[in-house]
């Protein structure tokens, strides 16, 4: 009987005890271990989101689909490692039935094919409660970055033009960062004079280094104006 493994992070933070990929690989060959069971291949996954993807639509996940034969076994520790969306848990449950494949899960206590309509059941209201999280930690990432917009804050990527960068950087840096910050706040109403007197974006470039100090681009002014422009209140 042919068994394989599946392991999955998908990002960076899942690297922790009981979800990291190593881990994941170790308890599922310990378990078939456990059964007398030899795991013929391991299809390892990271940095694969299960909510954007299905199981069968990511690399690994695409690999171990076309493998799979009538009595053959899949392991997975945990149910997220492979669903996040209902409609990912029906459709694989359903054709693992039909082809006679079963799906042990750690975490659930063996075979929830074989369970029947129970194991179903179970997994469709786990994969209800998965994606309910999923749905709350979007909203609390969108308020927050909100809130820190509002606050002229601004998380990740470069730091734009008059705006703090608010994340895990050194001390030093954020000093220097925060006092460039507040130099570049300081020259926006001399950037929005000079551009309704008709200055050009390179000549405002110009201004700010040689008047301010500021070595900025003309493309980054340009959006520092359109920020400007869309902060101010409709006539």
């Amino acid at each position: 009987m042919p068994v394989y493994g599946y392991a999955r992070v998908s990002t960076d933070k899942q690297v922790q005890k009981e979800l990291s990929l190593p881990d994941q690989v170790r308890r599922v060959r310990l378990r078939a271990e456990e059964h007398d069971w030899t795991v013929d291949e391991m299809f390892v996954e990271e940095g694969v989101s299960a909510i954007k993807f299905d199981w069968s639509q990511r690399p690994a996940g695409r690999r171990l689909f076309a493998r799979l034969h009538p009595g053959d076994t899949v392991m997975i520790t945990r149910f997220d490692r492979a669903f996040r969306r209902p409609l990912d848990i029906i459709s694989t449950v359903e054709d693992f039935t039909k082809r006679g494949i079963s799906l042990f899960i750690l975490d659930m206590g063996g075979d929830v094919i074989k369970r029947g309509s129970v194991g179903k059941l179970i997994l469709m209201v786990l994969g209800a409660v998965a994606r309910f999280e999923g749905h709350l930690i979007s909203e609390r990432t969108r308020n927050a970055r909100n809130e820190m917009r509002e606050q002229h804050k601004f998380l990740g990527g470069r730091r734009q033009f008059g705006r703090r960068q608010v994340g895990t950087i050194r001390k030093d840096h954020a000093r220097e960062q925060d006092a460039a910050a507040e130099l570049e706040d300081a020259a926006l109403p001399l950037i929005v004079a000079a551009a309704e007197a008709g200055m050009s974006l390179r000549g405002i470039t110009e201004m700010l280094a040689n008047r301010r100090g500021i070595k900025t681009s003309h493309t980054t002014v340009q959006r520092a104006l359109r920020r400007h422009q869309q902060s101010q209140p409709a006539l």
